[in-house]
């Protein structure tokens, strides 16, 4: 068994990432002539269904859903939908959609109301573009080559349209590595005051936001300022015990050969328990390991060809 030691901060460049992206996305999209004018069409055609009436309707008697009365008691409460207990009353309807996407100039209005921003602020549009592309980009280097960035987070709580992605062939994209945020720094970081006894006692006065928002609203987190929080935090890291502090640590990845692998397993094991063992950290050979990259250390606790006990005394069966 061998440890995964973990990779140096450094800054990470892709200047052809936003070009990809561009391709992906369309670096200008619009809507034009023809397929504007159907579009408009058709949404308007759906919002006469949804609010308007035919002649038949309104001189028809009102229709009364008995589809339950025929259903066995178990399955009745299912037939309409609702909170158990919980009468509908016409403060439950969505709230008015002041935007209407379906109209002209939902755009204007879009940003006007979710960024308060000024409509002919067409600049600020590609801005929120560019920054949701940034976004994309981080989950695709996350996912493929690991965490670009620690710090990095996109600042704005809403999203841009289509549209508003100019310019992406320009675009480069870069992030700073940053440090990886403690388990406890990560808490503080994600979680409500509610729920403060998920981290030591001693950060609890830290939690000061008590706010609370109506369950049928959106709330708008307030975005963390990082330095603020890790200061005030580092502050009490010296009044922990022992056994809390352990608690903080970053950990090591752990990875797992078998001996089915024999390439990998054998270089490895000749490597670190050979008499011309010469370092007790090795960097992984991607032709040997099928992709798998980095550096590893040696546990000192394995022996080759042996097998692998689980730490905890009570659940110790051996695993070959």
């Amino acid at each position: 068994m061998y440890r995964i030691s973990p990779s140096s901060g450094r800054l990470a460049v892709f200047p052809k990432l936003s070009k990809l992206l561009s391709d992906a996305l369309g670096a200008e999209m619009k809507l034009g002539g023809a397929e504007w004018v159907a579009n408009k069409s058709a949404a308007a055609a759906i919002k006469e269904m949804m609010n308007g009436k035919s002649a038949d309707d309104d001189n028809s008697e009102p229709k009364v859903d008995d589809s339950s009365a025929d259903l066995p008691c178990a399955w009745a409460q299912y037939a309409h939908p609702g909170t158990p207990g919980t009468p509908t009353t016409p403060g439950d309807d969505l709230p008015p959609d002041t935007v209407r996407l379906w109209e002209d100039g939902y755009a204007d209005r879009y940003y006007e109301q979710k960024f308060n921003r000024d409509p002919k602020d067409i600049e600020f549009r590609h801005q929120v573009g560019r920054a949701y592309v940034e976004g994309l980009a981080w989950v695709l280097l996350y996912y493929f080559q690991g965490c670009p960035s620690w710090d990095w987070y996109y600042p704005y709580h809403y999203a841009p349209f289509a549209a508003d992605f100019a310019n992406l062939k320009d675009m480069k994209i870069s992030f700073q590595k940053g440090r990886i945020f403690r388990p406890f720094e990560q808490l503080m970081g994600v979680l409500p005051a509610a729920s403060r006894q998920a981290i030591p006692e001693q950060f609890h006065h830290l939690m000061t936001n008590e706010d609370k928002v109506a369950w049928q609203g959106v709330a708008l987190l307030p975005f963390i300022d990082s330095e603020r929080l890790l200061d005030a935090m580092a502050k009490i890291y010296p009044s922990l015990p022992a056994d809390v502090s352990a608690r903080n640590g970053l950990g090591r990845d752990v990875l797992l050969v078998s001996e089915a692998h024999h390439a990998l397993y054998d270089e490895i094991t000749s490597k670190f328990y050979s008499k011309k063992q010469d370092s007790p950290h090795m960097k992984l050979n991607p032709k040997v390991s099928e992709g798998l990259t980095g550096r590893i250390e040696k546990n000192e606790d394995y022996l080759p060809y042996s097998s692998l006990v689980f730490p905890i005394g009570q659940w110790g069966n051996a695993i070959s």
